[in-house]
Parts: structure tokens; C-alpha cells; sequence
């Protein structure tokens, strides 16, 4: 018995099914031969009206009766321990399937938070250098803007001196072209 167990034990679904529908095959092989005893157990009741004594036809009837009973227990006995064994072995299943199906949803969670504690940093990181880059740039427009600033001051200053110049020279050419006329 501990040897049928422990097959059963490792057979999956499919197998214990196939097990299932032989018993149930063999139950219904078992069903017609008990139809076919029946149907003999008619024939040789009419025998015995026809040949003997009451008596001996109930004894023989009750000896059919006896070994299609005595049948009937042991596979209907056969039946039920393999459905209990089928049972048993399914609410195994089941159990070891749920507790696979937790330690994977746990084991998900756990890479999901990790995934997102690492997305966090990242972001974190990105930004904060995002900001340095900004800052960095920032100033360096300041300094290019005050440079820019700087020169053209410088330009115009020359501009403008340039431009005094020019009229100082006008003003006095002016004055010398007027002083000869």
C-alpha cells in the first residue's frame, strides 16, 4: 500500500486522470457483468422453477448474490482508496502550487522595489546634475554676457572717440578752409 501511495505521490494530474477514467471504465465493465450475472440469475431462476425445489434455487441465488456483492465491495473498496489517494495527492498539489505561487508574487514585490529604490536614484542623480549643468551654464552666460558686455563698451568708447576725433578734424578744416576764403 505504501508503495501505491508513494507512486501516486508522484504521478501529475494527467496521470491520475488517466487512473480515474480506467477505474471508472473497470466500474462499468464491473456494472455489466453484474447486469450479465443478473440476467444468468433470471435464466437459472427459471431453470430452477423448472427443475427443482424452491429451496434450492433461493441457495443458489443467495450464492450468486454473495459473490456479486463480495465483487461489487472489493472494487467499490478499490474505488474509494484510490479516489482518496487521487484527493490527497491533489490537495498536496494544490498547496505546493499556491506556496510557489507566493514565494514568486514575493519575489516580484521585492525585485519591484528594488527596480524602483534603483529608478529613484537614478532620477535623483539625473536631476542633480541637471542642476549642476544649469547653474554651471548659468554662470558661464553671466561671464560671456558681462565679457560681451565689456567689449562692446569698449567699441563704443572707441566709436565715440573716433567720432570726436573726426569732428574735431571737421571742425577745424572747417575753420582753415574758412579762414582762406
Amino acid at each position: 500500500m505504501a508503495r501505491e501511495e508513494k507512486e501516486l505521490r508522484k504521478m501529475n494530474r494527467i496521470e491520475l486522470i488517466e487512473i480515474i477514467y480506467a477505474l471508472q471504465q473497470k466500474n462499468q465493465e464491473l456494472d455489466n457483468k453484474l447486469a450479465e450475472l443478473n440476467l444468468k440469475m433470471q435464466e437459472r431462476t427459471l431453470h430452477i422453477e423448472n427443475a427443482g425445489s424452491i429451496a434450492e434455487a433461493a441457495m443458489g441465488l443467495n450464492e450468486v448474490f454473495v459473490n456479486a456483492q463480495a465483487a461489487a465491495d472489493q472494487y467499490l473498496l478499490s474505488v474509494k482508496e484510490m479516489y482518496n489517494g487521487v484527493e490527497k495527492r491533489k490537495s498536496e498539489l494544490m498547496a505546493e502550487v499556491e506556496a510557489q505561487k507566493d514565494a514568486a508574487m514575493k519575489d516580484a514585490y521585492v525585485k519591484a522595489e528594488k527596480l524602483i529604490a534603483e529608478a529613484d536614484a537614478v532620477k535623483a542623480d539625473a536631476e542633480k546634475q541637471a542642476n549642476s549643468l544649469l547653474v554651471s551654464m548659468q554662470d558661464r552666460c553671466s561671464l560671456l554676457e558681462a565679457e560681451t558686455q565689456k567689449k562692446i563698451d569698449s567699441m563704443w568708447d572707441e566709436y565715440q572717440h573716433k567720432v570726436n576725433d573726426f569732428m574735431a578734424a571737421h571742425e577745424a578744416l572747417k575753420m582753415y578752409l574758412t579762414k582762406d576764403v
